[in-house]
């Protein structure tokens, strides 16, 4: 509880609400769900439905005269960082989508659903990124707050969605709650298996103008936004679906063999950047380390001992 302490101390709430109706937003977040399992039932149609109306699939959507339906993600799709990570369809639990599967820059993983995106509230049609949690958890899962960047599709209720008024300070506040920090901080707050977004609210968020005061780490980096953006950019660019979502990061996208070795070294580093922005020494990250599965540890401990630049001490 004391290292909890200590990044409260060191940090902003991400959204802070007062009795007078002001709030402090730092990084102008707003949280919503688009439809209801149960309530908005009417508006889901399964697949062989589709096809049995005469609808042509064009890539990961269907589509018949002036008409289109987008898949319908649930909690159980995505993981961290990762949007295409179960399948979810004749099994409900979900099936793991296979290395080879995810290789494939043109896959997305099959959903039970199919929403017509006319359905879908104008404020969302518009955005080309969009970061979506889960709300179903426990704080004995390996990950406990599981956020991932997604394209514009459908959302259910067990994927509430979380915006930001100014899409620059998307890619920054991503870094921060897809990394082990945020989630350390999770499994101590969780008191059911919910994250109920008052939850969220109180998640401990550095100021995002050290991003852009800090120095880089990369040559031509001009500050570490940029370092962590390009980070963030190894850890998606596998796939079209994230095209909008790399654009929207300055890099055009270029998909590749899916390389889980490879993401989760690039996600370390921005674990280790996570850690001195929230004021986390080395000895302090031995706490939340050893929370950490097995094969992602000794990345954490390297990039603990070699990102931090002399220049931040």
């Amino acid at each position: 509880m004391d290292l909890v302490l200590k990044i409260y101390r060191n940090s902003k709430i991400l959204l802070r609400e007062y009795e007078d109706g002001s709030t402090d937003n730092p990084y102008g977040i707003s949280v919503s769900t688009q439809f209801h399992m149960s309530n908005d039932s009417d508006k889901f149609v399964r697949e062989g439905e589709l096809i049995d109306r005469g609808y042509k699939k064009n890539w990961i959507y269907y589509e018949k005269d002036n008409e289109r339906y987008v898949p319908l993600c649930e909690g159980k799709s995505f993981f961290i960082l990762d949007s295409r990570f179960n399948h979810v369809a004749g099994d409900i639990k979900g099936v793991a989508c296979t290395e080879k599967e995810k290789s494939d820059p043109y896959f997305f993983p099959k959903t039970r659903y199919f929403v017509n995106d006319k359905d879908i509230h104008k404020k969302y049609r518009k955005l080309s990124g969009i970061i979506a949690f889960r709300d179903i958890t426990n704080t004995t899962n390996e990950r406990t707050f599981v956020v991932s960047p997604m394209p514009n599709f459908a959302f259910g209720n067990t994927a509430p969605l979380l915006l930001t008024a100014n899409t620059s300070e998307t890619p920054l506040l991503l870094s921060l709650l897809s990394g082990h920090i945020a989630d350390y901080v999770a499994k101590q707050k969780l008191q059911g298996t919910h994250v109920n977004f008052y939850i969220l609210y109180q998640f401990p968020v550095p100021d995002s103008s050290k991003f852009r005061e800090l120095p880089g780490l990369d040559t031509g980096d001009t500050c570490l936004e940029d370092s962590v953006i390009r980070r963030l950019v190894k850890c998606v660019n596998y796939s079209y679906d994230m095209e909008p979502f790399v654009k929207d990061m300055g890099y055009e996208i270029e998909p590749r063999p899916w390389n889980e070795k490879e993401r989760l070294n690039y996600m370390a580093q921005l674990d280790a950047i996570a850690a001195h922005l929230y004021g986390i020494d080395y000895e302090d990250s031995e706490v939340y380390i050893h929370n950490i599965p097995d094969r992602e540890k000794e990345n954490r401990k390297k990039s603990m001992e070699h990102i931090y630049p002399e220049t931040w001490l």
